[in-house]
């Protein structure tokens, strides 16, 4: 069984958050300056989260930037 890398798990967190916010990709997008292609290509692992991306996302659904990644961690 294959474990999913950390940079799989920081984009599943960011795409629970998205449903569990109501909220949609365009909109994450939008508001934190993150183009819609490079979002999409992030949520989806075919490219890693930059930290600066990080912030803006975390800023963005009122959490701390450390609440994304703390699972990846455990």
């Amino acid at each position: 069984m294959d474990t999913p890398s950390p940079d799989a798990r920081v984009a599943g967190i960011v795409n629970r958050l998205i449903a569990d916010h109501g909220t949609t990709e365009l909109v994450l997008a939008t508001q934190t300056g993150i183009p819609r292609t490079t979002l999409r290509r992030r949520l989806t692992g075919r490219s890693n989260f930059l930290l600066t991306e990080l912030v803006a996302i975390a800023e963005f659904f009122g959490i701390a930037v450390s609440d994304l990644v703390v699972e990846v961690a455990a």
